[in-house]
């Protein structure tokens, strides 16, 4: 498909329930960019949820894998975007051949136990979670399918993210 000058919107999922990271990584490996086997998961850059019983707020609580994204490579995908809202995504490797559209904050990590601990050998930083490889077609991967679902595409600028995506990917822009 990609070598016929057409293009895929690829979104992916955290963790690995069903085996499906390898066989998404056999398409989007050799275009530079490796679906990763994690949840992203910030202690510091996420989105907080009130709490309420009967009525009565009780306080706020931290939901560190619905992460906060605020680093951009310019791209006309990215053009107009200050945040988007990343709820329970995997992260990316980027490679040559591929750019990086979106990152992670540096207080980051790669939860791969799913216990949003940092552990020894998760991958702690500023973690791709959207990317790009323009070849013969066009690919964009993104590592959480929630960013255009309903109830999730009007947070932050998650819905102009998707529009601009599919304008990239149609080659209007």
């Amino acid at each position: 498909h990609l070598e016929n000058g057409k293009s895929i919107l690829l979104l992916a999922e955290w963790g690995d329930l069903f085996g499906h990271v390898d066989f998404l990584n056999e398409l989007t490996t050799p275009c530079g960019i490796e679906i990763q086997k994690d949840r992203v998961t910030d202690h510091e850059e996420h989105v907080t949820q009130k709490v309420e019983l009967a009525g009565v707020e009780l306080g706020e609580e931290s939901i560190p894998h619905f992460v906060r994204v605020q680093n951009f490579a310019d791209h006309p995908i990215t053009k107009g975007i200050s945040e988007l809202i990343y709820f329970s995504g995997c992260s990316l490797r980027v490679s040559e051949g591929a750019t990086a559209l979106a990152s992670t904050s540096a207080s980051s990590f790669g939860d791969i136990d799913l216990d949003s601990v940092l552990d020894e050998g998760e991958i702690q930083g500023e973690l791709p979670i959207a990317a790009v490889s323009e070849m013969n077609g066009r690919l964009v991967v993104v590592g959480d399918s929630n960013i255009a679902a309903n109830g999730y595409i009007e947070q932050g600028d998650n819905l102009l993210f998707v529009q601009q995506a599919i304008e990239w990917l149609s080659f209007n822009i």
